[in-house]
């Protein structure tokens, strides 16, 4: 093997190596998770976050549900968003919020609107049940999915 080819070689693995190293790094990040969380106003609240498939203009797409209150329950139940809640906790603060952004935590929040239900949501246990959103350009976000609990609950509520 010549110097020429050595060095190719060389760049080439060094160029391939961060990109692997950032797709091991981001895998855990890709997961549908339910966390415990605090509304704005410092109460409980759930956050619910959903990976979607990628694509050119969304390289790591997520859906994010906010639930304000501490509700756990064993029967299923329906949540409506009418995309006009205040993240804020004003007047108008609703049961929570629902927003999806095209990189997780880096991409301005687009607000949706819709219903997510849950066949139930009790501490320690997966949850599931299926979304349908829309967007006010029209886009739909339609599916299921069962998410385990990215944390423990703090053990305080308001």
């Amino acid at each position: 093997m010549n110097l020429k080819t050595l060095s190719a070689l060389i760049v080439g693995l060094m160029i391939a190596t961060p990109s692997y190293a950032a797709a091991v790094d981001k895998a855990p990040d890709r997961k549908t998770e339910i966390y415990y969380s605090v509304a704005p106003w410092d109460g409980a609240a759930y956050l619910l976050q959903i990976p979607l498939a990628p694509g050119p203009d969304a390289p790591n797409p997520f859906i994010r549900i906010n639930i304000w209150g501490n509700p756990r329950f064993a029967k299923p139940k329906t949540y409506k968003f009418s995309g006009t809640e205040d993240p804020g906790g004003g007047e108008g603060k609703g049961l929570g919020r629902v927003s999806y952004q095209t990189i997780l935590d880096k991409s301005s929040p687009e607000t949706l609107y819709g219903t997510i239900s849950f066949k139930a949501i009790e501490q320690g246990k997966p949850v599931s049940g299926s979304y349908d959103l829309k967007s006010p350009r029209g886009k739909r976000y339609k599916g299921r999915f069962t998410a385990p609990w990215g944390n423990e609950s703090a053990g305080l509520i308001r």
